[in-house]
């Protein structure tokens, strides 16, 4: 069968971007700050690293200014001071491990710091409750609203309830993006809380108390697409291998 060099070197790179894509869990243990200053908290408008992701804070309250507390790490293995006991929260009873809790109706944004799309697998999240005493006020259930952009900049959202306690406790349960919009490849990808009462009517950014935690969230990488001149000197380059080999007798 006859091949031309082109039509191989376009199929040739063509496989190479369909195999180019990795799994990766975003387990914040790594977690290292940019530009917060009292990291592990996290004020409107700081920024955090972790697993090659960047993540940024922000407040969506118009009185909101730098610096404002909108999030942290959190570490379950202090079961002595954690900063739950500090901030006056209710955290979920089953992590021993670090992960990031969004507090004060605050947003989480993130994508890759090497530019490359993504997509959102499964992960696991908590409620993040008010603490009863502190607070007097019925505690709430929540749902976690993702909000992806593509490369186009359409932008799509799938929401996720998380449940209320289980004989007073709150723990780390596993989800998974429905299957249509894990298979979407997003270039970031902003994370927030709905507060619902006791109707099930659920808002955002009014209360205070849409918090919830993540962990280990599962995805999916594509590789870093090479610049246009890149890509044609990867072509030129295999053209001349394909051209050299062509002339070269076929050895027994």
């Amino acid at each position: 069968m006859n091949i031309s060099i082109a039509s191989f070197v376009l199929t040739t790179l063509a496989l190479a971007a369909s195999a180019a894509a990795n799994a990766a869990i975003i387990d914040f243990e790594s977690a290292t700050s940019t530009t917060a200053p009292n990291f592990p908290a996290i004020g409107h408008g700081e920024e955090f690293s972790s697993d090659g992701f960047w993540f940024a804070g922000h407040s969506n309250s118009a009185f909101a200014e730098p610096g404002d507390l909108i999030g942290a790490m959190l570490d379950g293995a202090d079961k002595q001071s954690s900063n739950c006991m500090d901030w006056y929260m209710v955290c979920p009873i089953n992590n021993d491990t670090r992960y990031y809790g969004l507090l004060n109706d605050g947003v989480l944004g993130f994508g890759r710091e090497d530019g490359a799309s993504f997509r959102v697998n499964k992960l696991q999240a908590s409620f993040l409750a008010p603490d009863l005493d502190y607070y007097n006020t019925p505690l709430t259930t929540l749902v976690m609203r993702f909000q992806g952009t593509k490369a186009n900049g359409d932008v799509l959202s799938v929401n996720v309830r998380l449940p209320g306690p289980l004989h007073g406790e709150y723990k780390f349960r596993n989800y998974t993006v429905p299957a249509d919009y894990a298979s979407v490849d997003f270039m970031q990808m902003a994370v927030y809380g709905m507060a619902c009462n006791t109707i099930r009517v659920c808002t955002a950014f009014d209360s205070n108390r849409a918090q919830f935690v993540l962990d280990n969230i599962d995805v999916t990488v594509a590789a870093p697409v090479p610049e246009p001149g890149a890509w044609l000197l990867m072509s030129l380059g295999l053209v001349a291998v394909l051209a050299r080999a062509r002339r070269r007798p076929a050895q027994a």
